[in-house]
């Protein structure tokens, strides 16, 4: 028996070392599922509804060229998730930071009140 961490869902569950798989690599380069993310307590920089271009662009840019660890804290509704993600750096220090502390440092998101914020990819 193996111990497999399902960080997404936080918790453990042991199951059969015959049940675990190593992800093929052409695997982990599919482009992303149609699952809507939500940072939590975060809005755009500024009071508008859909997020600016220079902040999707910066996102794109990070979470394309890097390894990333997305952490589901909480389903918001049916194909949508409150979301924690964690980039790696590169190798060999593969040193991890959190993305929605770097984009409030950088300016490019501010911390909000409510738990999630109705923004749009685009208008």
């Amino acid at each position: 028996m193996v111990e497999v961490v399902l960080g997404d869902w936080g918790h453990t569950t042991w199951c059969r070392m015959s049940d675990v798989y190593l992800l093929e690599d052409r695997l982990k380069n599919l482009p992303w599922q149609g699952i809507m993310c939500s940072l939590d307590h975060t809005g755009p920089s500024t009071y508008i509804t859909t997020w600016p271009e220079g902040t999707r662009t910066l996102c794109r840019m990070f979470l394309s060229q890097h390894d990333k660890w997305i952490n589901i804290i909480h389903p918001l509704r049916k194909g949508a998730a409150l979301v924690e993600i964690h980039v790696y750096t590169d190798k060999p220090e593969n040193i991890s930071f959190n993305f929605k502390d770097t984009l409030v440092r950088m300016g490019q998101v501010r911390l909000i009140s409510e738990v999630t914020m109705n923004v749009y990819p685009a208008a």
